[in-house]
């Protein structure tokens, strides 16, 4: 078996496409899907629902690994401009002879402003519509035929698969059955 994955389908060359005899596309998240995956990416010390709900709104066309992308380039704007800021290393030398001090210097590094953010969604926003630019769009490669023929094959392997589980559940009952009869059987001898 030979399994293919990319984000950019219309860059490969079409005689590999055409050796792949099955397509899937998964699409891009919805805004609800966006929440989901920042929720994952982040902590709620780091971002509050409001800035949550508004990332998601404001990333209409990202994918997960977009939204990963723009959380490291907001986390890296904040450290950044934390380091260049005196009075954190001030702190931060206070923290290498307090290391109490050390959990409450690093959660200020946490916390992205809502100007980092919209400075790494605008970098974000001008690399995708380069990419957008340079990269074709993807051809459709999904017929009436194909889509018939994904549904015979989904419906075949389904069965072959609900044969499967039925064939092991019926093993693991015999299996069980023997146990117990073997548990319930007089003592030879």
């Amino acid at each position: 078996m030979v399994l293919a994955c990319t984000n950019t389908h219309g860059s490969l060359d079409p005689a590999v496409r055409r050796r792949l005899p099955k397509v899937y596309t998964i699409g891009l998240p919805t805004t609800a899907e966006r929440e989901q995956i920042l929720r994952v990416h982040t902590s709620k010390e780091r971002m509050n629902d409001d800035t949550i709900s508004w990332l998601a709104n404001e990333t209409s066309g990202f994918s997960g690994a977009d939204l990963l992308e723009l959380y490291h380039t907001a986390t890296v704007q904040r450290i950044h401009a934390k380091c260049t800021d005196p009075e954190f290393h001030m702190q931060a030398k206070a923290a290498c002879v307090d290391t109490k001090a050390l959990p409450a210097l690093v959660h200020t590094l946490a916390h992205v402003t809502h100007e980092q953010w919209t400075t790494a969604l605008d970098t974000m926003h001008a690399s995708k519509h380069a990419i957008n630019h340079i990269t074709p769009p993807t051809p459709s490669l999904k017929t009436p035929e194909t889509t018939l023929l994904d549904a015979a094959f989904n419906t075949a392997v389904d069965n072959a698969v609900d044969n499967v589980q039925l064939e092991l559940d019926n093993a693991v009952d015999d299996v069980e059955n023997d146990d117990a009869n073997r548990e319930e059987a007089p003592p030879h001898g």
